[in-house]
């Protein structure tokens, strides 16, 4: 409401939880508990709307980055715009926007990162797949401290989707994409593909081939690693 009154690029919107009106990707429940991180920023971007899926790539690398840098943990983002670490979302994005014919007239980026929640404020049937920064680090983290550096490394992945530096901001996503090139599954509209991922797409699709050597490309879907995929894993690790 605030961006479709006027409401100046950069206006940020912080709440320490939700209540209502928050709903995930194909209309999912948005779940935010206390001790976690949830925004809302005004963008009023130069770019045509044929280029606004790319926001949500910038963003998505925005949160991972910064939980690498800061902390040490190895996120990763799975695709489209989840954060993963150690196979548990930690972070999930959503964006929201209004265009005209040739223009965007703004888009309202909203962040959910699980930062200080602890585990078993989860709703029990995501406790097994969501984590958050402080359970695996052990410890408390600043939440200044982190919406600080996500400001920052978001302006900068800004600035190239302003700058129309889109290879730019796709190059980082595919760099910190689980599980590009592995073995996965996608479900799309209650269909299950198998296959191997094989690349994202300028407009952030991912692009598969499946098991009889066909070329997919999903603009939507669900992608777990195919179980192979993680025993072959969990037998590194040991």
């Amino acid at each position: 409401e605030m961006a479709a009154a006027g409401a100046e690029e950069g206006t940020m919107v912080l709440a320490e939880t939700q209540s209502g009106g928050a709903k995930g990707r194909i209309g999912r429940e948005w779940i935010s508990p206390f001790g976690g991180v949830c925004f809302s920023l005004v963008l009023r971007p130069r770019a045509q709307p044929r280029h606004a899926t790319k926001i949500t790539l910038a963003a998505a690398s925005a949160v991972c980055k910064t939980i690498r840098d800061l902390y040490g943990l190895d996120a990763k983002i799975n695709w489209p715009n989840d954060i993963l670490i150690g196979g548990r979302k930690v972070c999930g994005i959503l964006t929201d926007m209004a265009t005209d014919v040739n223009s965007i007239k703004y888009i309202v980026l909203g962040f959910g990162v699980n930062v200080n929640v602890e585990r078993m404020a989860f709703p029990q049937k995501i406790q097994k797949t969501a984590t958050s920064i402080k359970e695996e680090l052990g410890r408390t983290v600043s939440r200044k401290d982190f919406i600080d550096s996500l400001l920052l490394e978001f302006e900068r992945q800004y600035h190239n989707f302003n700058e129309g530096q889109y290879s730019v901001i796709l190059d980082e996503y595919k760099r910190l994409t689980y599980p590009l090139g592995g073995h996965i599954i996608v479900k799309d509209q209650d269909k299950l593909y198998e296959g191997h991922s094989v690349d994202i797409s300028e407009d952030g699709a991912l692009v598969m081939e499946t098991k009889e050597g066909a070329t997919m490309t999903f603009v939507t879907g669900d992608v777990h690693a195919h179980p192979d995929e993680a025993i072959k894993k969990d037998e590194v690790r040991h």
